[in-house]
């Protein structure tokens, strides 16, 4: 688990290099180039960029499936763990909140709490400009599945919830009242 918080690591919209080069000598964390959705199962943590990101970091998957205290994790651990790889100065300058939801199956062991941002008018222009490479969405989502099997993900496709995707009537969403600046270290 410290490899996930070993200080000075890179973050969402890091450079992909160093991540590369900071996390070489770990066999849990995967760095990768990679232009679709990609899933090391093995991977406590999973870095990625696209080909089209310009070597930024685009997607961070923190997968704690295989830890072996995964029983005693709680929602409060898995935001500790997420909101450390969160670019606080990049999105307290560029995104605005736009909203915070809880979903739940109605039919399968499955929840997951979405927090999602949008540029604001600095980050359309910024993002414009080519000042700084900015997605239109900044998001998370941190899922909790089979009652023991935590993954949190923060990138672009984090935004939508399943019900979005499948039959909405298969789940329960609720705005989820959070203030990630409690994470921030």
């Amino acid at each position: 688990m410290e490899l996930l918080t070993l200080k000075e690591h890179p973050k969402f919209y890091g450079d992909y290099k160093a991540a590369k080069s900071f996390w070489k000598e770990y066999d849990k964390a995967i760095v990768v180039n990679a232009s679709g959705t990609t899933f090391y199962e093995d991977a406590l943590l999973l870095v990625t960029t696209g080909d089209s990101d310009n070597g930024i970091i685009t997607n961070v998957t923190i997968n704690l499936s295989d830890y072996e205290k995964k029983h005693d994790l709680e929602l409060d651990n898995v935001m500790r763990l997420i909101c450390d790889y969160i670019p606080y100065d990049i999105i307290n300058q560029y995104y605005d909140f736009k909203e915070a939801f809880h979903e739940v199956s109605k039919y399968v062991r499955y929840e997951a709490y979405h927090y999602v941002m949008e540029l604001n008018d600095k980050g359309k222009e910024a993002k414009k400009s080519g000042e700084s490479y900015l997605q239109s969405k900044f998001a998370f989502k941190i899922i909790h599945r089979n009652d023991n099997d935590w993954i949190a993900k923060m990138n672009y496709l984090a935004y939508k919830g399943n019900h979005d995707k499948f039959k909405a009537d298969a789940y329960d969403v609720e705005a989820w009242d959070v203030d990630i600046e409690k994470y921030r270290k």
